[in-house]
């Protein structure tokens, strides 16, 4: 795991915040449920969303531009990349939550056969909040937490189970989540 703070300028910093919490970035209700077939895993806090871009999906978001200076830091720490998935989620305070309790641990991508695939994930904090990310062994032991920071990213294996935490003290918590994989400099 590799933490960054900074990761794209202070003035794109201000200008990615800005962009998302206007009136003009639309988000769609998500309740997070995490489930395998018919069996529901476990329930999260419900959060709203803003899916910019999917692999292999022929429309993306007309909002796709915003990931530009993410993108390009990617590929500044990581060489060449494939974007498979970028997505805004904002969350705030939740009943029962009044401390910070992880959400359900995951991993973000996998096909639906269960296979995992072979990805690595960028976390980026767009405002100062609350609510840290938590990472897991495969038991689900926490083994190391992130607290959220204007201009931080977090890159990581994408097998690496992880949680977001709704925040306590803040009334909002935005998060970019990017998933790709190293190889083919692909842009959307």
């Amino acid at each position: 795991m590799k933490i960054i703070d900074n990761f794209i300028t202070p003035e794109q910093q201000d200008l990615l915040l800005e962009y998302v919490s206007s009136n003009k970035f639309p988000y769609r209700f998500q309740p997070t449920h995490i489930n395998s077939g018919d069996e529901l895993w476990a329930h999260a806090p419900d959060q709203l969303t803003h899916h910019l871009y999917m692999h292999g999906e022929k429309a993306s978001s007309p909002h796709l531009q915003i990931i530009r200076p993410l993108f390009d830091a990617i590929v500044r720490e990581c060489g060449n990349i494939t974007l498979f998935r970028a997505k805004v989620n904002v969350t705030s305070p939740c009943p029962p939550y009044s401390k910070y309790e992880p959400h359900v641990p995951h991993v973000d991508l996998g096909y639906e056969d269960g296979v995992k695939v072979d990805h690595m994930v960028c976390i980026y904090y767009i405002n100062y909040s609350d609510g840290p990310t938590m990472f897991f062994d495969n038991a689900w032991d926490l083994v190391d937490t992130v607290y959220p920071q204007k201009g931080r990213a977090i890159i990581f294996d994408g097998n690496t189970f992880h949680a977001g935490s709704s925040p306590v003290l803040s009334p909002f918590r935005f998060v970019m989540n990017l998933d790709f994989r190293q190889g083919l400099n692909q842009t959307p």
